[in-house]
């Protein structure tokens, strides 16, 4: 497993997820009237990372929806890389079973 997460860079991948979130709360917070707080930036970042979505906050400005895009991309592309990483875990792991 930790093979596997070293090719992948997945330690680096998420680490950066997690600091473009707090980044982009901390922009969220300054630049959209509708993020009264670092902790709902924080929370709306997390709901487009997740693709939850609860829609409980919503971005009132270009440059939250503009940032919105970005984090949603990045997220749907860490998604797709942990989900990599298990099916390759569980294919080595069968495959180490049948030698």
């Amino acid at each position: 497993m930790r093979e596997i997460v070293r090719k992948t860079y997945a330690v680096e991948i998420i680490a950066g997820l997690l600091v473009m979130m707090v980044a982009f709360s901390n922009v969220l917070t300054f630049t959209d009237d509708a993020f009264s707080s670092f902790w709902d930036a924080l929370w709306y970042c997390f709901a487009i990372v997740t693709t939850i979505g609860f829609g409980d906050l919503t971005p009132a400005t270009g440059t939250g929806r503009f940032l919105s895009v970005i984090l949603g991309i990045y997220g749907i592309v860490v998604v797709a890389l942990i989900t990599s990483i298990i099916v390759n875990f569980y294919g080595e792991m069968k495959k180490k079973g049948s030698d």
